[in-house]
């Protein structure tokens, strides 16, 4: 049993943190086995980012390679190009999802999530902007200890139950509308 003189809050933004991870995890599988998928394809089905991603001459050439061992190069390279990036961010969300489908994702997750234009934002943008925000709130829990800056800056930010839950809910549902949309 939990007294309420326990301070859960740290355990609340080891979650949040976890599922923004988790989301990046996603990402990078996801667009991995894709990318792995579309490479024994044809090139005329390709997807348009598909064509963009760069691979060095000396991954692929190579006197007498076989065909696995070009799939098998080609996801070392893969690994090798997106392991050091963050599938975080909105537009680096999109650009990985660029390499595996002509879908514009965020225009996608904002109609099946029925986001509505605010002002001059597009309903994409709408989307996009509010899943920064659950970045933006990973980012200040991970590299500044969730501190307000305002000084003292001794001062976390509040987190509960509540709020965690809905980004936790929020990253789950992107993430199956992503798979979706691929």
């Amino acid at each position: 049993m939990v007294t309420p003189a326990v301070d859960l809050s740290d355990l609340y933004r080891a979650a949040y943190m976890q599922g923004v991870s988790a989301f990046d995890h996603f990402i990078h599988e996801e667009v991995r086995v894709r990318m792995l998928e579309w490479h024994g394809r044809p090139q005329s089905t390709w997807p348009a980012g598909f064509a963009t991603f760069k691979i060095p001459i000396s991954s692929t050439h190579q006197a007498g390679r076989s065909v696995p061992d070009a799939a098998v190069r080609f996801e070392a390279e893969i690994r090798s190009q997106h392991g050091h990036l963050s599938f975080q961010h909105p537009d680096k969300v999109a650009a990985a999802c660029r390499l595996v489908s002509n879908t514009e994702i965020w225009q996608t997750i904002a109609t099946d999530l029925g986001t509505k234009k605010q002002g001059k934002l597009s309903p994409s943008q709408v989307a996009k902007k509010d899943w920064g925000l659950i970045i933006d709130r990973r980012n200040l829990i991970v590299h500044e200890a969730d501190l307000d800056p305002t000084p003292p800056r001794s001062r976390r930010y509040p987190i509960d139950k509540e709020m965690t839950d809905e980004a936790l809910q929020k990253i789950g549902l992107v993430t199956r509308l992503i798979a979706a949309s691929l």
